[in-house]
């Protein structure tokens, strides 16, 4: 019996934090099982960031560990999709115009090394696993809450395409 795979990685930020948490999602004849696979974060600078750019850091965060989970489990690029609550992580990312000062120019060529514009879609806040660990949460509420077990439309959605990657 062969699964299907895709990774679902979210990427949030805030004054305090920015983090990422990834999920896998595998797919067998006739279910599909969600599954937390590794999350991070990391308190934000003092002083000297904008929340963009905070949020930027915080999608080159995603990007970082979906390269540790490509390298380790195997899993082709095309696999991966990526989410933000930030609208102009997306128009940085997307955009193929515009010049940006280095510091942003640099993280979206390292974003962009790894995936394209089309692996990248807004989630509202209300349903970034990755907010939890901006925002905060007790450990009494970790267990049931989005950072460990994701939102709800991955457990409803369809996969991410017409590509397809097996496991044996």
């Amino acid at each position: 019996m062969s699964s299907r795979v895709e990774v679902h990685v979210f990427s949030d930020a805030s004054k305090e934090a920015v983090a990422a948490v990834a999920f896998i999602k595998v797919f067998s004849e006739d279910s599909s099982e969600i599954g937390f696979l590794t999350g991070k974060a990391k308190v934000a600078p003092a002083h000297g960031h904008t929340i963009p750019r905070l949020e930027l850091c915080a999608s080159l965060l995603a990007v970082d560990i979906a390269e540790n989970i490509r390298e380790q489990l195997d899993v082709p690029k095309d696999m991966f999709t990526f989410y933000t609550d930030s609208r102009v992580v997306l128009g940085y990312i997307s955009n193929e115009s515009k010049r940006f000062h280095v510091y942003v120019a640099n993280r979206v060529s390292r974003i962009r090394s790894f995936c394209g514009p089309h692996s990248w879609k807004y989630v509202a806040s209300s349903e970034n696993p990755a907010d939890i660990a901006t925002r905060g949460c007790s450990a009494f509420e970790l267990p049931n809450s989005l950072w460990i077990n994701g939102p709800s439309f991955l457990r409803k959605g369809q996969d991410i395409g017409d590509a397809s990657f097996t496991w044996l």
